[in-house]
């Protein structure tokens, strides 16, 4: 049982004395104490004791979910460097880069769309440096591209653990300066 803190009352010459209070004086017992029904307070007292365990077991679920909570990173997005003459296809497809991770497994996003090549087998574009230590292997990717001739195109993209997105192959021999290179993927690393 709890011990209760309590203060012994001295009357004035300092012997301790005990005072009566009327039952009237008690809040929430009975005027008739014979009336006092000692099981319900039990009862009480028991579905308090229910509460409070109920209470600590939510508490130490929540502190189990907090503690298992993904951690998650994120560059947001940032501007891919051009290379080799290219340039953003249109000012609403600014190429960009996005490196976030969930729980330590990185994801890579890349978007926008690229203009200039003039051939196959050219770098087109770089990730920012900050981004690449999460590259530990080459990536390629296939995308469309411009449409040749009324027919869907397509290229065969790479991207180098240095960070340097490469158009390898694309479906259309003659690549022209005007032609749409896109780039909507995001990559597991």
């Amino acid at each position: 049982m709890a011990e209760i803190n309590a203060r012994k009352l001295l009357d004035a010459n300092g012997e301790v004395y005990f005072p009566f209070t009327h039952a009237t004086c008690v809040e929430g017992i009975p005027d008739d104490i014979t009336d006092f029904d000692v099981g319900t307070v039990k009862e009480d007292v028991s579905n308090v004791q229910t509460d409070v365990s109920t209470l600590q077991s939510q508490i130490s679920n929540l502190q189990s979910a907090v503690a298992n909570m993904p951690t998650v990173t994120d560059t947001g997005w940032q501007n891919i460097t051009f290379l080799n003459n290219t340039i953003a296809y249109d000012t609403s497809s600014t190429p960009k880069a996005r490196l976030f991770s969930v729980n330590g497994v990185y994801f890579l996003s890349l978007k926008g769309a690229f203009k200039g090549l003039t051939s196959n087998n050219v770098e087109i574009g770089k990730i920012p440096t900050s981004m690449t230590f999460a590259i530990k292997e080459n990536k390629s990717f296939v995308q469309n591209m411009s449409v040749a001739n009324s027919l869907a195109q397509f290229t065969r993209i790479k991207l180098d653990t240095n960070g340097t997105i490469k158009i390898e192959r694309a479906t259309v021999d003659a690549i022209t300066n005007t032609m749409w290179f896109p780039i909507d993927i995001t990559i597991m690393l």
